[in-house]
């Protein structure tokens, strides 16, 4: 098997120079639905950020 684009979530806390990256875990086939879950944890408060990059991901890598 080879490896696969698929888009990540990537997820931080915190604003400015306190701001880090506490997830990278999930990543989808599909964007739009990688989008909703970015812009749902979004709207969980002004200290969260979240968006999503497309990534070359391993075939043993979970992808939803």
């Amino acid at each position: 098997m080879e490896a696969t684009v698929a888009f990540v979530l990537y997820v931080f806390l915190g604003t400015g120079e306190d701001r880090r990256k506490v997830s990278e875990d999930l990543a989808f086939l599909d964007l739009t639905e990688c989008v909703w879950y970015a812009q749902t944890l979004h709207k969980q408060g002004s200290q969260i950020t979240a968006y999503c990059l497309p990534k070359m991901v391993p075939p043993t890598r979970k992808v939803y």
